[in-house]
Order: structure tokens, then sequence, then C-alpha cells
């Protein structure tokens, strides 16, 4: 069996993931030109016994896009923002959403 999750914190504040696409877009006009901290935890279990685990902190910086910008990222993304702990996918055309940070 293999479980993962995630968790976002922004300045203190554990988020979950958006409920409706209104949400989602306050939630990344809240993460705009801020550094959040996403926790990934992944686990292996065979047996009812763990066999392998990993847990990666990455601290992730936000570009300060404009609300046109903001816009259009929802008009495409839609529902897909709700799949999402912090409405964005860097997969894909979220990565736009972050800055480059290098050190």
């Amino acid at each position: 069996m293999i479980g993962a999750d995630q968790t976002l914190n922004l300045a203190g504040a554990l988020m979950d993931k958006a409920r409706t696409v209104a949400q989602a877009r306050r939630r990344l006009q809240d993460l705009r030109g801020c550094t959040h901290t996403l926790h990934t935890t992944v686990v292996v279990a065979q047996h009812g016994a763990v066999s392998w685990r990993e847990a990666q902190t990455a601290k992730l910086t936000m570009r300060n896009f404009s609300d046109d910008f903001l816009e259009g990222y929802m008009a495409r993304l839609g529902d897909g923002a709700l799949w999402s702990l912090g409405s964005y996918f860097v997969e894909g055309e979220g990565i736009q959403l972050f800055r480059t940070n290098r050190g």
C-alpha cells in the first residue's frame, strides 16, 4: 500500500484544498508575492508494516502576478484548481506563478 499527502503552510497557517473556484482564486491571491512551505510525505507499507517513508519540505515563492494573469489562469484551470492543495499545478501552466529560487 502506498500513501501520500501534503500540507501547505503560509505564515504559520495550514491550508486545506479549496472547496470552490472562488476559494481557489482567493487562495492564490493570498499566496501571491509570498513564500510558503509545502511538506510532502510518501509511505509504503506491506502487510501492515511500514517498509519505506520519505518526507520532503520545499519553500516556494510566488511572483507578484497581476489580477489579469490570475483571471486568465483561473479561467483555463477552472474546477481543476480544487484538485491541488495550493490551487496550482507546478507540473503545468502553474509554474508561471512562481519566481525562480536559486541558492
